[in-house]
């Protein structure tokens, strides 16, 4: 909201300090016919209105960094030897406003493709080793509101940074815990099926990219969330 604020303020001064232009100050417009008509002075006046439409498609890079296991029991300890997830693709649509050469702010709606998970825990204990193998997969819905900041332009080239901020919705599903079991002195396997389950989370993101002007009214990003 300050931010905003000082813009605002920072627009306004620099409009009313700018002389009035009056008709005779500007001269009569230049003919635009014969040897001139190739001039600068001639050339079409391209109005560019400062909403847009976009779309992106990429692929995620997810990571997992613990995950627990309820069934522990007093004296024995876990080590989990992975856990990973693949790749996914995610795509998003999104509307936006240009505010001036420099800012743009945006909303996007995005989704997730299924990332599958793997991953492995081993329970020891006193004379028992017990191995459990996880596999799941994971999709969301993510819904942001963007502001970007153009760092200027060279060659129809402009790098750019961005934060964003929203919510999420996560799914869990197809999840199974295939694990070892002691019973009698006797290892036998078992699997676990979990219920799928979605839940809603807060949602922030951090840009980095490079914007390509391929005509006045399309532009070709590349980033990095």
């Amino acid at each position: 909201m300050g931010n905003k604020q000082l813009l605002a303020a920072a627009g306004a001064a620099v409009l009313l300090g700018m002389p009035a232009a009056h008709a005779a100050d500007l001269g009569p417009p230049p003919p635009c016919t014969g040897p001139m008509a190739a001039s600068p002075a001639c050339a079409p006046v391209v109005e560019v209105s400062g909403w847009y439409l976009r779309g992106d498609i990429g692929m995620s890079n997810q990571r997992i960094s613990s995950i627990d296991n309820a069934g522990v029991n007093a004296g024995a300890t876990v080590s989990t030897p992975f856990l990973t997830f693949d790749s996914a693709p995610i795509f998003d649509v999104g509307v936006g406003y240009q505010i001036n050469s420099w800012l743009r702010v945006d909303a996007t709606a995005e989704y997730r493709a299924n990332a599958h998970f793997h991953g492995q825990q081993v329970l020891t204990a006193p004379g028992i080793i017990l191995p459990d193998d996880y596999n799941a997969s994971k999709n969301e819905w993510l819904f942001l509101a963007n502001a970007y900041v153009d760092l200027g332009t060279w060659w129809n080239i402009t790098p750019f940074v961005g934060v964003g901020i929203g919510t999420s919705r996560n799914t869990i599903q197809s999840f199974t815990d295939v694990g070892a079991t002691q019973v009698f002195g006797n290892t036998i396997l078992s699997t676990t099926y979990g219920a799928d389950k979605s839940k809603w989370n807060f949602a922030w993101a951090a840009y980095a990219g490079l914007a390509y002007q391929v005509t006045p009214s399309f532009t070709v990003e590349m980033s990095y969330r």
